[in-house]
């Protein structure tokens, strides 16, 4: 399904000049804030303006030459985007360095539709279908809605990005939930095109929760470009938006008051964005957000370690596309090679890329790659990615591990020992750092003990649906 391309009328950018003692502002459109540019300490630049909106967020890049530079991000390049109004340098400009900055309105909800609402019978009929209709009853009937809102991606440009809300009718009160996806490749699988995906927030919207799906960068067919798979920073920034914009959707447009709580959930891939969706929330966000409970289920989070396995492992894999899905995705975010067939083997680094278009499944792009991950790749390729802990590849996987750091708000770690394609180690590996760490309530919890991947979606699903109703208010 195509989706309406919306014109980036709320990008602001403004670029100025530092050389030396020459300050030189050279570009300012009118909706832009006024810029403060001046030395700091030990004559470093120093950059001031002031805030726009509420939520606004920031980022500055630096380039040695307009028209032919390329553009990169002012160091530290972690903290970018950022509410902070400010940025001093922590080195000296030189002869000349232009920077620009980036405000984009976080959050802000750009568009919305109505997609469709299901009646308790549809709803009885799609647990029917999913198998689950003996384990779970409908309750109340759920409207969904198509929501796009502006963000920043991977690049910390501004953007536009989407997802599903799903809306319990008959509730007046209500706690809202953030439901983060399994892997998809094709857009018209994606949450915002009410596809199964969707059916996630249906086990809990029919129970009287707001819930809240986002798409992803990248999918969907309203976000531009390759999703940048495994990305965790950009996969949680895209979720705090659409909960930012979800929130003024309801409070707006419905007669639900939602209840303060925050529930956070995901399988496989949902799994490795809710840890990094709830790391962001806890580290940058206390103001607007308070987690009452997080149920990570059968995540990668250990990238670095338990999943780089699958590049080296000479045995049968049964989602080798999730490599290429990786390599591709990665590349667009740290820019990893020149070209695909330094990464690719023959014909593979001509047949991948294309792929990856939007218009296949994870399942189709499987049949067309070896069922060994590492045959698709160049052997000098594989060599160094073997050989060297800090090839590129190897930087970037420790770069998005989402297992080391401190939770505050209850885990559950959901997880089957069974599973062959994630692999129960990594819900090992992240509960016994956590706890090392300190934080306060994780425990690890297998809904099935023995099932695979596939088999342990809903057994994990309907656990944690479980302990968060015990939370409720």
């Amino acid at each position: 399904m195509m989706r309406p391309a919306y014109p980036w009328t709320f990008t602001r950018t403004i670029r100025f000049l530092i050389g030396g003692l020459a300050l030189i502002c050279l570009a300012a459109a009118a909706e832009s804030p006024t810029l403060s540019i001046g030395l700091g300490p030990s004559n470093l630049p120093s950059l001031f303006w002031p805030a726009l909106i509420t939520n606004d967020a920031y980022a500055v890049q630096t380039t040695d030459a307009l028209g032919t530079g390329v553009w990169s991000f002012a160091e530290p390049i972690d903290q970018w985007p950022s509410a902070e109004t400010n940025w001093l340098s922590a080195a000296d400009a030189g002869e000349a360095v232009f920077y620009r900055l980036q405000a984009v309105h976080r959050g802000n909800l750009v568009s919305n539709a109505h997609e469709v609402t299901l009646s308790t019978f549809d709803i009885t009929l799609l647990f029917l279908a999913l198998g689950i209709d003996h384990l779970i009853a409908a309750s109340n009937a759920v409207s969904i809605y198509d929501i796009v809102y502006e963000t920043f991606d991977h690049r910390n440009l501004s953007t536009i990005a989407a997802g599903a809300l799903l809306v319990p009718e008959g509730v007046s009160n209500a706690p809202l939930i953030s439901l983060q996806h399994g892997t998809t490749s094709k857009d018209a699988e994606a949450p915002s095109a009410a596809t199964e995906q969707a059916a996630l927030g249906v086990v809990f919207a029919t129970h009287g929760y707001a819930a809240v799906i986002p798409d992803y960068l990248g999918l969907g067919g309203y976000s531009p470009g390759l999703h940048p798979y495994l990305h965790a920073k950009s996969e949680a920034v895209a979720a705090v938006d659409m909960l930012r914009a979800c929130r003024t959707f309801i409070q707006t447009y419905t007669a639900l008051t939602l209840n303060g709580q925050l529930f956070l959930a995901g399988y496989s891939q949902g799994g490795q964005v809710t840890m990094a969706l709830q790391r962001e929330l806890e580290r940058y966000h206390t103001n607007e957000f308070q987690i009452t409970a997080s149920a990570p289920m059968a995540g990668p989070y250990a990238l670095s370690g338990v999943m780089s396995e699958v590049i080296e492992t000479t045995n049968s894999y049964s989602s080798p596309s999730y490599l290429a899905y990786l390599l591709l995705g990665y590349d667009s975010v740290y820019g990893l090679f020149d070209s695909y067939d330094e990464v690719f083997a023959d014909p593979y680094h001509t047949s991948i890329p294309p792929l990856f278009d939007g218009s296949k499944t994870t399942g189709e792009i499987d049949d067309q790659l070896p069922d060994v991950p590492q045959d698709m790749l160049q052997p000098a390729y594989l060599q160094a990615v073997t050989n060297n802990p800090d090839h590129p590849l190897r930087v970037a996987l420790r770069a998005n591990d989402t297992y080391d750091w401190t939770p505050v708000a209850p885990v559950r770690l959901y997880h089957c020992s069974g599973d062959t394609t994630v692999p129960f180690t990594n819900s090992q590996i992240a509960e016994a750092q956590f706890k090392t760490n300190g934080a306060p309530d994780v425990a690890l919890i297998d809904p099935a003990p023995g099932a695979d991947h596939g088999a342990c979606v809903y057994p994990s699903i309907l656990a944690a649906k479980a302990w968060f109703d015990s939370l409720r208010e």
